[in-house]
């Protein structure tokens, strides 16, 4: 199987077993001297993804980003958003099925070193 083949193996995988997902991207805005504080932006990119749990045994483990995986964290593959930011430990969250999680961790799946396949994301509500 070459690279391609796997790519579209990939998409078609979350295109049919993933859900509509929203990376979501908070940015500092201007302040604001009525409101004595600064405002925040959110930038909305569309994007599918799958969501799992991690199973029982994994809470309490760290993860490769030495974070302890705890009850209820989830585990999101999403695709790379076209012509968008790839997701930021920290910065950003993710919106699956109504509920609102910040990403603890990225990983990125890129066996060609040129484009990601698609990123895996350690979130937490």
């Amino acid at each position: 199987m070459n690279s391609q083949d796997f790519i579209s193996t990939i998409n078609t995988f979350l295109l049919e077993f993933g859900g509509h997902a929203v990376l979501i991207r908070v940015s500092a805005g201007v302040y604001d001297p009525v409101l004595s504080k600064v405002a925040q932006t959110e930038i909305l990119y569309n994007t599918t993804a799958i969501m799992l749990d991690y199973i029982k045994k994994d809470e309490g483990v760290k993860d490769r980003e030495n974070a302890l995986i705890r009850s209820g964290d989830k585990q999101i593959f999403i695709r790379p958003i076209l012509n968008g930011p790839y997701p930021e430990q920290g910065v950003d969250f993710i919106e699956m099925a109504g509920v609102r999680r910040k990403i603890v961790s990225v990983k990125e799946l890129n066996p060609s070193g040129l484009e990601p396949i698609f990123f895996e994301l350690y979130v937490r509500e």
